[in-house]
């Protein structure tokens, strides 16, 4: 089981939406296939996301081979939202 750090957050889907750009549906896709951070149980009907988990899938999407809107192998363009 993942350590939870003190200064980290849960974040609900709304708000791993903000941040990441995607829609809901392509979140749960790549939690799927293993592309995202899986999400943590809360209580039934209800999950969330670490934020520093999310925040770390962020920085490994912009490695340098993935900057300048480069392709992944799955041909998701990498973007930097601002």
């Amino acid at each position: 089981m993942p350590s939870i750090q003190s200064s980290d957050c849960i974040l609900s889907i709304r708000q791993v939406r903000a941040i990441v750009g995607l829609s809901r549906s392509t979140i749960w896709r790549l939690c799927r296939s293993g592309d995202f951070p899986n999400s943590i149980t809360l209580s039934p009907g209800r999950v969330g996301w670490s934020e520093q988990a999310v925040r770390a899938w962020i920085t490994q999407k912009m490695e340098p081979d993935r900057v300048m809107g480069s392709k992944d192998p799955q041909g998701i363009a990498s973007v930097c939202w601002r």
